[in-house]
């Protein structure tokens, strides 16, 4: 499974900042949604940014532009497919695309009960206090907000772990997650260690279905040599590149 799909924008916290944009989008039935995800990172290099749009249909498939934050470029597209059960990248500047099939993808409801007795739930959670191998993590929730007329409730999380070497840490991140759309609309980000700030936020956040041509590989695209070489090995035939 590839990592892009899997990647939360937090965990960019300690590198150089020059990265592209990722975002997790949960496959969630009939919780459609067209928004913009904004990445700004700022380390010792100075700040970088970039804006991708980031859509979910009613199946639950969802739709990830990748822009560098040192370029400003679209580097690629990343689609969950999950009628079709299968992850797709687009390569924009090479009009590649690859797929890697995925049969147990799937699409989950909404929790059960109304929006607001989810919200008001987390009010009343016990700050969290957790110690793995030298590892301290602090978790407390913080209270609810709007951002764009959409409720989020707030946590904010500590963690340390002192010595050298990569197994160090020393952050903070606060988080604004929606119960409505089971997504974060606002990630904060401090690495004391390397000096890096990050912000994920979600903006123009518009609850209606997207466009289904974003979900469909473009017909002027040919499917990436190494992917199509990986496919027939892996059903025991050959492919010539076109």
């Amino acid at each position: 499974m590839r990592k892009g799909f899997l990647a939360v924008a937090g965990l960019l916290l300690g590198a150089s900042g020059l990265y592209a944009q990722n975002m997790n989008i949960p496959q969630i039935r009939n919780a459609p949604f067209v928004a913009f995800n904004t990445l700004t990172i700022t380390d010792s290099k100075g700040t970088h940014q970039a804006v991708g749009k980031i859509p979910r249909n009613s199946a639950g498939s969802s739709y990830v532009e990748e822009w560098r934050t040192d370029t400003n470029q679209l580097s690629e597209i990343l689609i969950l497919d999950v009628p079709g059960k299968r992850f797709i990248r687009l390569e924009p500047d090479k009009k590649f695309y690859a797929i890697d099939e995925a049969p147990a993808l799937a699409a989950r409801d909404l929790p059960p009960g109304p929006i607001a007795q989810q919200v008001s739930q987390p009010q009343n959670t016990k700050p969290i206090h957790m110690e793995d191998n030298g590892l301290t993590r602090d978790i407390q929730q913080l209270g609810k907000k709007e951002i764009e007329g959409i409720v989020t409730l707030d946590s904010m999380e500590t963690a340390h772990k002192s010595g050298p070497g990569p197994d160090a840490r020393d952050y903070t991140t606060e988080n604004w997650f929606s119960p409505e759309l089971q997504i974060m609309l606002l990630h904060v980000g401090h690495d004391k260690l390397s000096g890096t700030d990050l912000v994920s936020s979600l903006s123009h956040v518009q609850r209606v279905e997207p466009d289904a041509a974003l979900f469909q590989i473009p017909a002027d695209y040919q499917r990436d040599p190494i992917n199509a070489r990986g496919a027939a090995a892996a059903q025991g035939g050959t492919v010539v590149p076109q």
